[in-house]
């Protein structure tokens, strides 16, 4: 009762009289922000996308101006090796003068950029060049300087990239010429998955480096023809990598994949793995959503330090023979590997000349196999060579 009546005799109405006052004019100020400019600093990378325009010097030594954008994830953790991967995007038709432009439509919610989200990686998508009625890829020479100037961007730029884990991917037109980099810029370009393309080999020259490939393509594709892609896969194989297409892996598996049935084709175990995924269901237009964790899985598997790994084949794995007469076979090995002939049936001679073995069937020769050794680092492969007389 006591605290009661001390408020409410307390509290009486205030009767004093205050002079009118005039407000004050105060000129406007910038507010002050602690943490400066919301700008991206030269240098550094910025979460989000991202469009970057940069000047090129071409092969002729004219200049032009080429863009790109990069998605680069607020999860990126700089303590773990971070991934750059290039996406190239197909060809783009047009009526006119105006040219579309191939990356306006580049979100986060991209299959590679939600892959990006989780699994350490920058990604880059660049823009072709527009020529008459297309933006698109022909004409690689124009576009390397291009591609070499991102990658240094990239390399100059904050939070570092791991070099060792440089990759390429593209559909179509952009497939095609992630096929280009894997042989121009082989010793870069860690690991390459083209969808939708191919490319067929003129004037082969074995690289120094063979770029791993997880290539996928349609059965139903009315634009890449599907026999003649598979067709220039096994060249690759045999060309680039230095397998016989012969020796690819038998008894893969059909991979299930949402409603694609995937049908594997490999060559594994040499300079670098070559595989070329056919696709039962699907046209042209792949989707990438439901391949998406095959070609990462593929590049991931794959950095540029990879070591290489035993590869020993013959070119025929018989021979027919007469006794006294000689036969010739050709021999394929990856490189740093040592061969060996481990056994050879009676009455054979059997040397290793070159790149080809040479067995000589002596008047005692009876039928049986010749085995081969091939040793690295350590390692083992052995293959076979079935003699039968005629």
């Amino acid at each position: 009762m006591l605290v009661l009546l001390v408020v409410l005799f307390g509290c009486t109405k205030d009767k004093s009289i205050y002079e009118t006052q005039t407000k004050e004019v105060v000129p406007p100020i910038d507010l002050f922000n602690p943490d400066g400019p919301d700008l991206p600093r030269e240098g550094f990378l910025t979460a989000g996308v991202n469009k970057v325009s940069m000047e090129v010097t071409m092969p002729g030594g004219e200049k032009m101006m080429r863009n790109f954008k990069y998605y680069f994830p607020i999860s990126i953790n700089p303590n773990k090796p971070i991934s750059l991967v290039f996406n190239f995007h197909g060809s783009y038709t047009y009526n006119g003068t105006v040219p579309p432009d191939p990356i306006l439509d580049i979100y986060p919610s991209h299959p590679l950029n939600r892959v990006a989200d989780t699994a350490n990686i920058i990604t880059v998508w660049p823009a072709g060049i527009a020529e008459p009625g297309a933006v698109n890829w022909q004409a690689s020479e124009k576009h390397i300087p291009f591609v070499k100037a991102m990658i240094e961007y990239f390399k100059k730029a904050k939070p570092t990239i791991d070099v060792n884990r440089i990759y390429t991917c593209g559909h179509s037109s952009g497939a095609i010429f992630s096929f280009v980099l894997a042989k121009e810029m082989n010793d870069v370009f860690a690991a390459a998955c083209p969808v939708s393309g191919q490319m067929k080999q003129t004037n082969p020259v074995f690289p120094t480096r063979t770029v791993p490939i997880r290539a996928f393509n349609g059965v139903k594709d009315a634009t890449v023809n599907y026999t003649a892609a598979l067709g220039n896969i096994n060249n690759w194989a045999e060309q680039m990598a230095g397998y016989y297409a012969k020796d690819n892996v038998k008894g893969l598996p059909v991979i299930t994949l949402s409603n694609y049935n995937i049908t594997p084709y490999k060559w594994n175990g040499g300079n670098g793995d070559i595989e070329f995924y056919s696709i039962a269901e699907a046209d042209h237009g792949i989707d990438w959503t439901i391949i998406m964790p095959l070609m990462w899985d593929f590049m991931r598997q794959n950095p540029l330090n990879k070591p290489i790994g035993i590869y020993v084949g013959v070119q025929q794995d018989a021979v027919t023979y007469e006794l006294g007469q000689k036969y010739t076979v050709a021999l394929r090995v990856s490189k740093g590997v040592a061969v060996r002939v481990a056994s050879a049936p009676v009455g054979f001679t059997v040397a290793l000349v070159g790149n080809t073995v040479e067995i000589t069937a002596g008047p005692t020769a009876i039928n049986g196999k010749i085995v081969l050794e091939g040793t690295l680092d350590g390692k083992i492969k052995n293959t076979e060579i079935t003699l039968t007389k005629k």
